[in-house]
């Protein structure tokens, strides 16, 4: 079990292994108007809506979803009477569907391409073995004692249906059972999720990947679009900011490290706080900090790196030197595990144990 206050913070690369699309592959999906063919033939929208929410999207330069809807959401597409947001949310909820198949959750090797799994990065079997070791079926109950906290930027349920289905599975419980023990475990999403519990509260692996428009409908009313010139779900955030101050550990896996999206849970701020009690008192230690930091080039990763710990620096003068000693050292951290996908990190630091 996971014994340690413990954060992950999701981003697009964390379920990639799991056949979704990288951030930039879902901007593609979402400039191409086959992807709105569903939309069209229901006569939800019009030719009109979609060419210009694809073309608009496309040539505002910005590579993020999030970010388009965050700026442009509330306007009206050209020529139309639906705002960008209510198109946007179809068609990611469109797109991910698509992308989406229950075999892909649980490996097949036989099965790495024709569900676009990574065979090699199957961080999620090694998550349900840490959160289960030690735990008998006697002892299934204990199963919310996990110190586990999720903070997804991620639409898809992907974490919360393996986690469902091998708590079924692995020890004999019935849907109800399972579902609420996995409810135990706090998996937030960001900028909300598409939908997971059912008519009757249960998720139903036959529908996890159908594409269908009934269940996009459903999706994109779940969805959450935050106005960049005002942070909404302020409590949202405030729990966010809550468990980072009481980490032990807190790691990234295939996050982007946004400015936008760092700013919003104020991670840095939680992490200069959580330095400056740790200088003021030896027995209140900062956490342990991981990411993955994957693709990205040496000027990109430093970036990260100071997203994250420039606060330390700030921190009271009285403290110059040791503070400058936690920053080198967490910038040689990062540097060290450059290449590292999730199940790396996750294996070689320890930070599920």
């Amino acid at each position: 079990m996971i014994v340690k206050p413990t954060v992950l913070v999701l981003g697009a690369g964390a379920s990639m292994p799991y056949g979704y699309m990288s951030g930039a592959t879902l901007r593609q999906k979402l400039i191409d108007e086959s992807t709105f063919r569903s939309l069209l033939e229901a006569k939800l929208m019009s030719s009109t809506d979609v060419r210009g929410f694809c073309e608009t999207f496309r040539y505002s330069g910005m590579s993020s979803i999030d970010a388009f809807l965050s700026r442009r959401g509330r306007d009206l597409v050209p020529e139309s009477t639906n705002t960008f947001e209510k198109i946007g949310k179809l068609g990611i909820a469109l797109a991910l569907r698509q992308h989406a198949t229950f075999g892909a959750l649980f490996h097949r090797w036989i099965d790495a391409s024709s569900d676009r799994i990574d065979k090699d990065d199957n961080w999620y079997e090694y998550l349900w073995a840490r959160l289960t070791d030690g735990l008998p079926k006697s002892g299934i109950q204990s199963f919310g004692d996990n110190r586990l906290t999720v903070i997804t930027f991620n639409y898809d349920t992907s974490l919360e249906q393996y986690l469902f289905t091998a708590l079924k599975n692995s020890y004999g419980l019935t849907d109800d059972v399972a579902l609420d023990l996995l409810n135990k475990i706090p998996i937030l999403h960001v900028y909300g999720r598409l939908a997971f519990d059912q008519v009757d509260r249960i998720p139903n692996p036959l529908l996890y990947g159908v594409g269908g428009l009934g269940m996009a409908t459903k999706d994109a009313e779940q969805l959450r679009v935050m106005d960049e010139n005002r942070l909404s779900d302020d409590a949202l955030r405030e729990r966010c900011f809550r468990y980072f101050l009481e980490a032990d550990r807190i790691v990234f896996l295939g996050f982007s490290f946004d400015s936008v999206n760092i700013n919003r849970l104020r991670v840095a701020e939680a992490i200069q706080t959580r330095y400056e009690r740790q200088f003021k008192t030896s027995g209140d230690r900062a956490p342990e900090i991981h990411c993955t930091t994957l693709g990205l080039e040496a000027y990109e990763r430093d970036q990260a790196h100071s997203a994250l710990f420039d606060g330390i620096r700030r921190v009271s003068s009285e403290y110059v030197s040791r503070s400058e000693h936690y920053f080198e050292k967490s910038k040689a951290n990062i540097v060290y595990t450059r290449d590292h996908k999730s199940l790396r990190l996750l294996r070689s630091s320890g930070a599920l144990i």
